[in-house]
Order: structure tokens, then C-alpha cells, then sequence
């Protein structure tokens, strides 16, 4: 009798909870609130670093010399689109839209795919050696694992 009570209070408790918890989980609305909450503080936490470098960029443009201004357009974009993408709004003031965004990143993926093709070429040719190659192409891996650095 022991041996059966054992039996089944360890069936009840692994097996029988282990089966309808994923039922409970769904209908409590459990899920993910831990991801979520962390999702959240990173996004906030993206939105406050690039706004402070945004900040950065204004104040130092004021102090640079005029012939540099391009340099602050071309780094104030970036940032910009940056910043639109880790919120996932549309701002329509600088022209950062959804469309935008997603045509952005489409030019980037060609662009990536024309220097690889490139690069392939050029050794294929004898113009660059296989070493060369090889961190040609970890550099394109690297930008193109991350799109956001090579904006």
C-alpha cells in the first residue's frame, strides 16, 4: 500500500502537473512576462544611449568647424535611423518611415552582396589572395550580422 501511495503521489505531481501546465500557463496569460519586461528596459535603455549621442552630436557640431558639417548630417542620419528602428516608429519629419526603414535595409543587404561578389572576383582573378579573402569576407559577415553598426 505504501509502495502504490508513493507511486502515485509521484505520478500526480511530475506527470499529471508536468501535462497541464503548458494549458494553465496559456490560460493564466503567463507568458513571457519576465522576456517582455526585459525586451522593454533594453528598448529604453537603446533609446536613451542613442538620444544622449544625438545630444552629443548637436553640441559638438556647434563647436566644430563649419567645413566639418557633413560629417554631423551624414553621423546625425545614422543616428536617427537608429533610433527609429529600435522604437519601430514611423517619423515622418526626417523621412524615416516604415517604407523607408525597410528600403534601407534592403539597399544595405545589395550592397553587402555586391562587395562579397567583389571581393570574390578580385580573388578569383589573382588580384587579392585567399588570406585577404578570408577577412574581407569576416568583415562583410560582421556588418552583415549586425546592420545597424554599418548604417
Amino acid at each position: 500500500m505504501i509502495i502504490f501511495l508513493a507511486f502515485s503521489v509521484i505520478f500526480v505531481t511530475l506527470v499529471l502537473q508536468g501535462l497541464t501546465l503548458p494549458f494553465v500557463v496559456r490560460v493564466l496569460g503567463v507568458v513571457g512576462g519576465a522576456n517582455d519586461e526585459n525586451d522593454q528596459e533594453e528598448e529604453l535603455a537603446r533609446r536613451e544611449m542613442l538620444n544622449a549621442a544625438l545630444a552629443h552630436l548637436e553640441d559638438s557640431r556647434k563647436e566644430d568647424a563649419s567645413e566639418f558639417q557633413e560629417i554631423y548630417d551624414d553621423l546625425t542620419g545614422h543616428y536617427r535611423h537608429r533610433l527609429a528602428a529600435v522604437s519601430g516608429d514611423d517619423d515622418p519629419e526626417n523621412g524615416l518611415t516604415l517604407e523607408y526603414q525597410q528600403r534601407h535595409a534592403r539597399l544595405l543587404r545589395d550592397l553587402l552582396r555586391v562587395e562579397r561578389q567583389t571581393a570574390v572576383r578580385l580573388r578569383n582573378q589573382g588580384r587579392i589572395n585567399d588570406e585577404t579573402l578570408r577577412q574581407l569576407e569576416y568583415e562583410l559577415d560582421l556588418r552583415e550580422a549586425n546592420p545597424s553598426a554599418s548604417a
